[in-house]
């Protein structure tokens, strides 16, 4: 179940970055990334649940001026996912 909201996370991440404009994008990002902080938070995971809080926040950011980088989220991303893979 946890790898399930990670690949929808993913997905919804890249598909918010393709689109950073799109205010119901960023919304779902946002959402989605607070829920698996929660979930991980709930399992022990602290480091992943700073890492889906983090995420949360990029989705939040304006996007001028404190932009993130593709390769800070894919690195973000990455990190999250091993920890919910070595967790599953």
């Amino acid at each position: 179940m946890v790898l399930e909201r990670m690949d929808l996370l993913e997905r919804e991440f890249w598909n918010w970055l393709k689109m950073p404009e799109d205010r119901t994008a960023s919304i779902i990002v946002r959402d989605l990334a607070h829920k698996m902080a929660g979930v991980l938070g709930t399992f022990g995971m602290q480091r992943g649940s700073m890492i889906a809080a983090t995420l949360g926040g990029v989705a939040g950011m304006p996007r001028r001026g404190g932009r993130v980088g593709s390769s800070t989220v894919y690195a973000l991303l990455s990190e999250l996912r091993e920890i919910v893979r070595a967790k599953s």
